[in-house]
């Protein structure tokens, strides 16, 4: 039986047209149904608006994002289509510092497939040709990564060590100049022009470079080093030696530091001289690749008067480099005295060939820098290196007056005898 009275806890339907308040008839509901659209629309707005925030970082945000990926996050990130030329780009450094050159090698190449104005990528891509000795294509690449973006500091770099292997000392110091100015603060650009102030006997300015260079990367022994030798040439033998011990702390696994220590020591003289001896034995020992440590021993041996021994060392220095003319001098003298003087003689019309070798390629060299454009000096540069069986260096310069006439016979012609030695 349905009971006549309801609960007092049920809520009444109201009629289908009473007035609901705040208005009459159906707009109540209405009103009701958009706000809700409002709210939605606001709430989907506002998502929408972080996702944009996630997607549209600033431009230093995204590359500090990038640059903390690790290499296996950058390869995915790759493998789901997601690698823009940034991306690729980071990927292209993780692979090279991971040692897989032709992959970064390969993810530059692709950076710039997608935006050829990538000027980072290219002057990374010129930095990996310069490493791989193929240098017209490096120079090429570096300077269309400058006229993109002339703030491009890594082009700089690289193209300041280009220039010093070609000599162009001034070129190096203008590029290296250029690095500074847009990172003070980055040790490569100082080495750098500290070593063509070295080579344009500016000692002063290059010691000043490689002090800078020095505090800026204590360690790096090589910088150290290099300041040790720059105020050597300043005759300022306490703070060569300082440096120098800088070296040996940062690198004690490397021979330079040790060859610089030694040569700090010997100039020293006195009691110094027992432990530049031993500097000297522990570079030797490291790998003296140079043949500078064996040419600093060879003379504190020498001053000691151990002839024989001395010999040794500059015949060592002479083997790591054939060109090492200062060796020579001392092998003179050490058999000089020894009173071998028939080969003490044999000895000195080599130093004296070699001696006018460099008076030649000295001369040469001016004129590739006075008149750049011309092809002749650099092939004639390159058959005097070719005369001194110097193969690497002959085919570098070869391959520069190629560039400025490619369909030289003579330089085709010479280009192939250089290579034919140079395998």
């Amino acid at each position: 039986m349905r009971s006549r009275f309801r609960s007092s806890t049920t809520l009444e339907r109201p009629p289908r047209n009473a007035a609901a308040p705040g208005g009459e008839g159906s707009a109540g509901p209405a009103r009701s149904r958009a706000r809700l659209g409002l709210l939605t629309l606001a709430l989907a707005l506002a998502a929408a608006g972080l996702a944009a925030q996630r997607l549209w970082l600033s431009p230093e945000a995204r590359e500090r994002r990038l640059q903390s990926l690790s290499l296996a996050e950058l390869e995915q990130r790759g493998r789901a289509g997601r690698a823009d030329p940034l991306t690729v780009y980071w990927l292209g450094r993780r692979r090279l510092e991971a040692g897989d050159a032709a992959g970064a090698q390969d993810a530059f190449t692709a950076a710039l497939r997608a935006d050829p104005h990538f000027a980072r990528a290219r002057a990374a891509l010129g930095t990996m040709l310069l490493a791989q000795d193929r240098d017209q294509e490096a120079g090429g690449e570096l300077r269309r990564a400058i006229d993109d973006d002339p703030t491009t500091y890594e082009a700089w770099i690289a193209l300041a060590a280009l220039y010093g292997r070609y000599e162009a000392w001034k070129r190096q110091a203008d590029a290296a100049e250029n690095a500074i100015r847009l990172h003070p603060r980055v040790a490569d650009g100082w080495l750098l022009r500290g070593r063509a102030a070295t080579e344009m006997r500016e000692p002063a300015r290059a010691a000043e470079c490689y002090e800078r260079a020095a505090a800026l990367a204590p360690a790096s022994a090589a910088a150290h080093a290099f300041a040790a030798r720059a105020q050597l040439a300043l005759n300022r033998l306490g703070a060569a030696e300082r440096q120098a011990r800088a070296a040996v702390a940062a690198g004690p696994g490397e021979a330079l530091a040790y060859t610089v220590l030694g040569e700090a020591l010997a100039r020293r003289g006195g009691a110094s001289r027992s432990e530049g001896e031993a500097a000297f034995r522990r570079a030797i020992a490291l790998g003296d690749a140079g043949g500078d440590a064996a040419l600093g021993l060879g003379q504190l041996l020498l001053a000691e008067r151990r002839y024989g021994e001395a010999e040794a060392q500059f015949r060592a220095a002479l083997r790591a480099d054939s060109g090492k003319n200062e060796a020579r001098y001392g092998l003179i003298r050490a058999l000089t005295a020894a009173g071998r003087l028939a080969e003490a003689a044999a000895i000195e019309r080599e130093f004296a060939g070699w001696h006018r070798f460099e008076e030649r390629r000295t001369v040469l060299h001016n004129e590739t820098v006075l008149n750049h454009d011309d092809p002749k000096p650099w092939f004639a540069l390159a058959r005097l290196y070719a005369g001194r069986q110097l193969w690497v260096a002959a085919r570098r310069v070869v391959l520069s007056g190629l560039q400025r006439s490619p369909g030289d016979a003579g330089g085709l012609r010479l280009l192939r005898e250089i290579e034919v030695h140079a395998r």
